[in-house]
């Protein structure tokens, strides 16, 4: 398998497994087994297109044969280039994107952890409390830093420590990085996007969860439409707001939990994996056994 055909792949399962996260799963409040989905679906789109099947095993897959027919691709016989390697080229292109976007990512996780250092910083139970000096500095948290801005700690430092709490005791930050480096290596593929966002609302609802009872729900809710638009986060971080998910948070807040019943909608991701792994890993093996059936 060259690198094309493992890209390709991949980025299709991406968008399949998305699709599904989109369509039947967001609106869950099974916000832990969201979390878990995101990550896997982005692992398993890594992996599947390594995997290569036998006959045998696709024959036993749910592949929908009977309407599926995969053209068979017949490569000829290689010819004396002529002009240049566009393949090269190609790959070298995409190599340098992902090369300044790596080089980016290093530079602003290398400004989080100078504004750490450069912070007061005061060891807690669990995690360390980060003092800047600077009032436009938001509160937000990384692993087991919470930094906590000037005004916030004067007027709401209970409820933004609890927030940014879960965030450090759920591990939240260790998600952005591997989606930023999820994002690097597909940054060709806007579904990496979608896929930031959504692993960025799971957080929110999570720690809005964790720092709200149902009783105060609303009081909190009001809290976080007054505080809209006083701080600018770094997508690097997990900020205690985000203006873009502020009509998210306050919706998920008063919706009703979902019936367990639901969970079952997570199972049908995996028979729609295991067709696009029998289409994508063996597709003349399933072309040989469409062509035998339809006969």
């Amino acid at each position: 398998m060259n690198a094309l055909e493992f890209f390709l792949k991949a980025n299709l399962y991406l968008a399949l497994f998305y699709a599904c996260y989109h369509l039947g799963l967001r609106r869950h409040t099974f916000f832990s087994l969201n979390r878990a989905y995101l990550l896997a679906s982005v692992v398993a789109a890594l992996t599947l297109p390594l995997v290569e099947l036998s006959l045998q095993t696709v024959e036993k897959l749910p592949v929908p044969v009977g309407v599926i027919s995969l053209p068979v691709a017949v490569l000829a016989a290689p010819t004396e280039s002529t002009g240049p390697d566009w393949e090269t080229i190609g790959y070298g292109a995409y190599g340098l994107v992902a090369a300044g976007l790596f080089l980016r990512f290093l530079l602003r996780l290398t400004g989080v952890a100078r504004l750490i250092a450069r912070s007061e910083r005061v060891p807690q139970n669990g995690f360390t409390l980060v003092r800047p000096d600077s009032e436009r500095v938001p509160s937000f948290s990384f692993f087991r830093y919470l930094v906590l801005n000037p005004e916030d700690a004067r007027h709401h430092a209970d409820v933004v420590c609890r927030h940014e709490l879960v965030h450090i005791r759920q591990w939240h930050s260790a998600d952005v990085l591997f989606f930023e480096l999820a994002q690097i290596l597909f940054w060709i593929n806007p579904v990496m996007l979608l896929y930031q966002r959504a692993i960025r609302q799971v957080h929110e609802f999570l720690a809005d969860r964790g720092a709200t009872t149902v009783e105060d729900s609303t009081q909190y809710a009001t809290f976080l439409v007054e505080y809209a638009f006083s701080a600018q986060p770094d997508t690097l971080t997990n900020s205690f707001f985000n203006p873009t998910l502020l009509k998210e948070r306050i919706q998920m807040l008063h919706r009703r939990a979902t019936s367990r019943w639901a969970v079952w909608k997570y199972g049908l991701v995996l028979p729609l994996a295991l067709g696009l792994l029998a289409m994508t890993s063996a597709p003349e093996k399933v072309q040989s056994l469409v062509s035998s059936i339809s006969a």
